[in-house]
């Protein structure tokens, strides 16, 4: 009904600018909706009564530097309308219809800035106002994308402090940003993701992701995931590392072996820190030992000020493990052994594992004990004793991949 009010008025009405007839338009477009990549085509219905020298304009209202004028009656006014490859951004038709003329104005190779109100105007020549408007919408879907150039964020951050990680996306409609642990698993308790408001209109979204207290814990990968029902969505990860001072454990307190040229043993220990740590064995003498297992040595500076540190040699075979999960590796999975190649009488003492980094030290006793050697009755028992260690480490292994 109101397209044919329009139409009618525009019949009846003739209009004088500085005593110049004026043009109508006589019908409203539809708001258009492309996805990226596509052109959308956009009418402008104008009637003018004979005589008139009307001139119609396409403008693009949500440019960065206000209203950008895009074509002039049939001529496109935009002097960077070809791309390098010499395709057209926009085009301009205007067959004559029944007495109107229609000016299709086309937006080739979508993309999320030009999205927006566009509008057609009609203008007598020499005026700056327009004697008649009409605005309609272009939308172009676009799926998400992450603002960030970088597709791995690395947060660094120390034990106790607070963490805040930023995930930003723009698409259109604005896509909804949530955060997630990279494995699946929920975010800590103590994790706060919240969604940050932008102005009306904005096609970008914002979360960030705050954790407290942070803790061993809560290190490792992190996933910002955009959606917004446009396929497809988008994700990025963001790694949080926390520095802290080393821990060591050992992956058994005590080793058995027997004495024997043929006989090695080896001893394991876990470490746990970031800076990784620079990692050393010690080895105590037997008067140490005794003094050790008496509560009366400290493993402090004046100890390793006295101890040299095992080398790999003819007698010792130091090695460090890091286990990784796909191409990650992870702090939690760093072993170190100690193989002693050929086990003798004075081999059976402690045997100290340290680590070092830039927050602190530390470090672990273990022992290496003796086992009767080997005969057919005691064969079985003594070869898992000496194996268990092998086998406990294993299962630490397997546990740390799954």
């Amino acid at each position: 009904m109101y397209q044919l009010v329009r139409a009618v008025v525009a019949f009846l009405t003739i209009c004088f600018v500085d005593g110049q007839l004026t043009g109508q338009i006589t019908r409203l477009a539809e708001p258009v909706v492309k996805f990226a990549g596509e052109s959308a085509t956009v009418p402008c219905w104008v009637s003018s009564p004979p005589g008139s020298n009307i001139i119609v304009t396409w403008s693009y209202l949500n440019s960065t530097s206000g209203s950008k004028t895009i074509t002039q009656s049939c001529n496109v006014a935009d002097d960077n309308n070809s791309d390098e490859d010499g395709e057209l951004k926009y085009e301009i038709e205007c067959p004559p219809s029944q007495g109107t003329v229609i000016y299709y104005l086309t937006v080739n190779s979508l993309a999320l800035q030009d999205s927006g109100m566009y509008q057609c105007g009609t203008y007598v020549e020499g005026a700056s106002s327009p004697t008649d408007i009409m605005p309609v919408t272009i939308t172009v879907l676009s799926p998400p994308k992450m603002a960030f150039a970088a597709s791995t964020l690395v947060a660094d951050s120390f034990l106790g402090m607070n963490v805040t990680m930023t995930c930003m996306a723009e698409g259109e409609p604005a896509p909804n940003v949530t955060w997630g642990k990279a494995n699946g698993k929920p975010l800590p308790d103590k994790g706060r993701s919240y969604q940050m408001k932008l102005p009306a209109g904005a096609r970008r979204s914002i979360t960030d992701l705050t954790i407290l207290n942070l803790t061993k814990e809560d290190r490792g990968s992190y996933r910002c995931s955009a959606d917004n029902s446009v396929r497809p969505p988008d994700q990025m990860y963001s790694s949080l590392s926390i520095e802290f001072a080393p821990s060591v454990a050992p992956v058994e307190p005590s080793y058995g072996a027997a004495t024997s040229e043929a006989t090695a043993a080896m001893l394991w220990c876990q470490v746990d820190g970031n800076p990784r740590p620079v990692m050393s064995w010690y080895v105590m003498s037997p008067a140490q030992t005794s003094v050790y297992e008496k509560g009366d040595l400290k493993l402090d500076n004046v100890f390793f000020a006295n101890a040299a540190p095992i080398l790999t040699d003819d007698k010792y075979k130091v090695e460090q493990k890091i286990m990784t999960v796909g191409s990650l590796s992870t702090m939690e999975s760093m072993f170190y052994s100690l193989t002693l190649r050929t086990v003798e009488n004075s081999d059976y003492v402690y045997y100290v594992c340290q680590a070092k980094n830039t927050h602190g030290e530390g470090a672990v006793a273990m022992k290496l004990y003796r086992v009767n050697t080997l005969t057919d009755e005691n064969r079985s028992s003594a070869v898992s004793l000496t194996y268990l260690p092998i086998a406990t480490f294993l299962a630490a292994l397997v546990t740390l991949l799954l």
